[in-house]
């Protein structure tokens, strides 16, 4: 079974498939979506979810998550809103793409999923459980870990 997971910004997605179980997973692929800076906001997010579902569809993922902003945030709605409409885009197209089971929440939640009280304590190590991201950003570890959590039994 492969999951996708993604970590959205203003401007780009970061995403990663993983396989095997949340005790045993391989990074099979990584990387980053860019928005197309020459369109306009409904062009890009049209973009986005076409993206997004040709991922689904290369790797035969059948499962995926999102990793979200935490609650505490401080950001000002302006200044999120750009992740927010992409965040809201990507769930669309996870479902559309009939992925199940669709893991959303911040850190914290996806850190349960993994039975992780410290998820964000994965980050700053050059793999987790075996898995080697010692060549990821932080933002590409944090889509890897969304992934593991989508690969947990419900």
């Amino acid at each position: 079974m492969k999951s996708l997971g993604l970590r959205v910004e203003a401007t780009a997605v970061h995403w990663a498939i993983v396989e095997g179980t949340p005790e045993d997973p391989t990074l099979v692929e990584s990387g980053r979506l860019r928005f197309p800076k020459n369109r306009t906001t409904h062009e890009q997010l049209s973009w986005l979810r076409t993206e997004i579902c040709a991922l689904v569809a290369q790797f035969g993922a059948t499962s995926g998550g999102i990793r979200l902003p935490e609650p505490n945030m401080r950001q000002g709605l302006s200044t999120m809103a750009p992740r927010l409409r992409a965040e809201g885009v990507v769930l669309e197209a996870m479902a559309a793409s009939n992925l199940s089971p669709v893991v959303a929440g911040p850190l914290s939640t996806i850190g349960s999923l993994i039975q992780s009280k410290q998820p964000k304590g994965y980050l700053s190590e050059d793999e987790m459980r075996g898995m080697d991201w010692s060549e990821l950003d932080p933002n590409k570890r944090e889509a890897a870990i969304v992934a593991c959590a989508a690969l947990a039994p419900r």
